[in-house]
């Protein structure tokens, strides 16, 4: 109300010493979506007068200035201000416009142009795409789930017996197809740390729930046309089935439950605290694809820019050097095999697949790091959106959980067979992830990337905090020390990867979103 206040009176003090203002032209009385709808005094009459209704219904009122006698208008048209603040904010931040890819820009295209053209079934898929994408991974997996639990005999005590397993994959089906973090950064916290629930069997359960559930996420990204960096997710895979199958073999087997709990919540907080600390400048430049490098930064073209290294010699020890270091980096600039149109150099393909090498790692430890770790370096080295990463993580974690789930049901895994108790969860969960998932997927694709940022800030300080709280018991000063050290070493090495990915970002031939 003051600040109203304020500007009427100035408005009044500006007429009462100066001319009577010329009428403003047509365009610019033309109230905007954002300002008071209100017009200024046509006077300094007929202001002082309003101003002195004011100051008397506000002593009538004992100082509340009553609506209904001073200025409605001015009430409802802050009151509609408001408004149209927080629509705009939400439409903004939840609501984004869909990342389409190229294909499916291509079809709506062709589905304007020529309509009548077009095979029918093919106009209403285009039409009702969002309502397929959620509901035909839910009616295939329940095609599946209704025989298995029903015949020979009725199954379904399991999932009154193991309900929590059910609560807890409906919100974590959820944040597995709208962020980067699967399904097991819910399910492997709440359940070893809440229902002491063994991290293997908590593993376990995270593979095979994920193998249904962001399968699902994975057939709405697809059916949706939800874009993805096609090159990414080839060779980070490649990578990422190296390592969950090392991980499997001779890293998980080697760690105690306490370190495996601690080492998966210190991690992933180091690269949120990380990735906080980019996106204090929200209007940060990013790329739609990991973008194409040049060897120096000017405006020479590729390859005639990694030949012409400007460069004074003064031995031959150096010009050699200098030759092989110029060859070396002529190489590494090549373009590799890739699905995507602009193609992908050969050093970001190698960054890629030792990601995944890593990635699949920490999957073989808690049922989920692929997806995050392919996520923090295309956002934090290569820039890549968010919008972009984190559907392509979802994508990258389904098929890694499936490698992982295949593995140990019939590989030769030193952890043994996959317990009973897992398969139980997985049963009592199994019918309300394919709903979940391919929610989160939708939901996700219109969420604006810092909106993305912030949940994962959310969920890694939680599963940090929860984990300190209900292991402190069991801890000891080594793992204390282990957990800080980890959370710190972390930071740094993401931050090294931050200022990496922005000096890089000089080098880039790509335009940024």
């Amino acid at each position: 109300f003051f600040s109203l206040f304020f500007d009427r009176s100035l408005a009044m003090s500006s007429q009462s010493h100066g001319a009577p203002a010329a009428p403003a032209p047509a365009a610019t009385q033309e109230v905007s979506s954002i300002s008071l709808d209100m017009d200024l005094p046509p006077s300094s009459d007929q202001a002082e007068e309003d101003l002195a209704a004011a100051v008397a219904a506000d002593h009538n009122n004992n100082g509340m200035i009553s609506p209904s006698s001073s200025s409605p208008q001015l009430i409802k048209s802050s009151s509609s201000d408001i408004k149209i603040k927080v629509k705009k904010f939400l439409r903004h931040y939840f609501w984004q416009p869909h990342n389409k890819s190229n294909r499916i820009l291509r079809q709506k295209t062709l589905l304007k142009e020529a309509q009548q053209d077009m095979p029918i079934y093919q106009q209403k898929f285009l039409k009702y795409r969002n309502f397929i994408a959620l509901l035909l991974p839910a009616l295939i997996v329940h095609a599946v789930w209704w025989p298995v639990m029903l015949l020979p005999h009725n199954k379904l005590d399991i999932v009154q017996e193991y309900s929590f397993a059910t609560v807890t994959m409906v919100f974590g089906s959820i944040v597995a197809g709208m962020t980067s973090e699967g399904g097991a950064a819910i399910a492997f916290p709440v359940f070893t740390l809440a229902f002491s629930v063994p991290p293997t069997v908590a593993r376990d359960f995270s593979f095979m729930i994920q193998s249904v559930g962001m399968t699902a996420a994975s057939f709405s990204i697809f059916i949706m046309g939800v874009h993805i960096d096609w090159s990414a997710l080839v060779y980070a895979t490649l990578g990422g089935i190296v390592g969950i199958i090392l991980g499997l073999e001779y890293i998980a087997p080697a760690m105690d439950p306490v370190t495996k709990k601690l080492a998966f919540v210190s991690v992933w907080f180091a690269f949120a605290f990380s990735l906080f600390l980019l996106n204090r400048n929200h209007d940060r430049p990013t790329f739609r694809n990991v973008p194409t490098y040049k060897c120096n930064n000017n405006n020479n073209n590729e390859d005639k820019d990694c030949e012409t290294r400007t460069t004074t010699t003064t031995s031959t020890t150096t010009a050699a050097v200098t030759a092989i270091a110029t060859n070396v980096k002529k190489f590494l600039h090549t373009r590799v095999p890739s699905p995507e149109p602009s193609g992908l150099q050969l050093w970001p393909a190698i960054v890629l697949f030792l990601t995944g090498i890593f990635g699949g790692m920490n999957s073989a430890i808690s049922g989920s790091g692929l997806d995050i770790c392919s996520f923090a370096i295309l956002t934090l080295l290569f820039r890549v959106n968010e919008r972009t990463a984190t559907p392509t993580s979802v994508v990258l974690m389904a098929g890694n959980t499936l490698v992982g789930f295949l593995y140990r049901q019939f590989g030769s895994s030193p952890e043994g067979p996959i317990a009973s108790l897992a398969w139980n969860l997985f049963a009592a969960s199994a019918f309300v992830v394919p709903f979940g998932a391919p929610l989160g997927t939708v939901l996700g694709a219109r969420l604006h990337r810092i909106t993305i940022a912030c949940l994962l800030y959310a969920l890694d300080t939680i599963q940090l905090i929860s984990a300190w709280v209900l292991l402190e018991p069991k801890m000891t000063a080594a793992s204390w020390g282990m957990s800080v050290g980890i959370i710190l070493i972390g930071s740094l090495l993401f931050a090294l990867v931050t200022s990496a990915g922005t000096r890089l970002q000089r080098f880039s031939a790509m335009d940024v979103l």
